[in-house]
């Protein structure tokens, strides 16, 4: 005879990464309020995100979208897109950018 007993489960199943991409996203579609109010917070977030702010991105976001009365998660959330992978692209692309305004040739 056969004395095992089934395995009960502790309560916490890890989860993958697809799992918490797929939560994330949900997360976001059911970001409460006005489309306007949630796109000013995530322009915000994403505007902040490519300043050479680093320490400080966080709190400058939720600051800002405190003064233009927008979405505080959703600029938490555009804030995230600079990290310490994406932050050197961020920013060649940035001085890219500023020299095509100062038509200034600097070898990078």
């Amino acid at each position: 005879m056969d004395n095992s007993q089934p395995i009960k489960p502790t309560g916490k199943v890890k989860k993958g990464p697809k799992h918490k991409i797929r939560e994330l996203v949900t997360q976001l579609k059911e970001l409460q309020g006005d489309p306007h109010y949630i796109a000013m917070g995530m322009a915000i977030g994403a505007f902040i995100a490519i300043t050479p702010t680093i320490p400080f991105h966080m709190v400058i976001a939720v600051a800002l979208a405190f003064v233009f009365r927008c979405s505080k998660v959703a600029a938490l959330i555009g804030v995230w897109v600079s990290n310490p992978i994406t932050i050197p692209f961020l920013y060649y692309g940035s001085y890219k950018v500023g020299m095509l305004f100062y038509r200034e040739l600097h070898p990078l």
